[in-house]
């Protein structure tokens, strides 16, 4: 017996129960209607599938030959460029031989002098070109400029002097001078001291 369908399975109950409601019944007809459309979708997105898979390979294949393109041009510009440069490197290479290089070593040495005097004798020349600025400019606008009157030394309170100089002392030179035989901070024994 071969397979059974549900179209097979739907006219067997068809036949055989002619007084079922279910054979007059309309949507029957409309499920074998959607098994075609099923079979038609499951086809059209398998085929979608295969397309997609041949877009990927395909857009692979033209990296790869768009990379096989590129290293093909760059060493065909690479032995371009050796065909040109290697007499160039080479008649470079005679010509650096005969070169006496004590010589050049005088001659840099003799520029970075020059250029060390050049860069003092530059900054000696701003300096004073800035400070005879800065006097002319002083000249001009100080009219414009209210005269700044000096600060009054500021007076000291004896006690702080005294406290001053005993913080020069040590803890137990503290205590020994106050009499104290408590360990305490070295703040404290300096306000015991002047308090006494």
């Amino acid at each position: 017996m071969g397979q059974l369908t549900r179209a097979a399975v739907c006219a067997a109950v068809n036949e055989s129960i002619p007084s079922h409601p279910i054979a007059s019944h309309p949507m029957l007809h409309t499920l074998t209607a959607l098994q075609g459309a099923e079979h038609l979708l499951i086809t059209a997105a398998r085929l979608w599938a295969a397309a997609g898979e041949l877009l990927t390979a395909g857009a692979i294949l033209w990296a790869l030959d768009t990379l096989a393109r590129a290293i093909r041009g760059t060493y065909a510009a690479g032995r371009f460029v050796g065909r040109i440069a290697w007499p160039v490197i080479y008649w470079t290479a005679a010509v650096v031989r005969l070169i006496d290089w004590r010589i050049v070593a005088a001659v840099v040495f003799d520029c970075l002098k020059v250029l060390a005097v050049a860069a003092y004798v530059a900054a000696v020349m701003a300096r004073r070109g800035l400070i005879a600025l800065s006097a002319a400019m002083g000249r001009r606008y100080s009219a414009a400029v209210a005269p700044i009157a000096p600060a009054a030394p500021a007076a000291y309170h004896p006690a702080a002097m005294i406290a001053g100089e005993l913080s020069t002392l040590t803890c137990a030179q503290l205590r020994a001078l106050t009499g104290c035989r408590r360990k305490i901070r070295k703040a404290d024994l300096i306000a015991l001291a002047v308090a006494a």
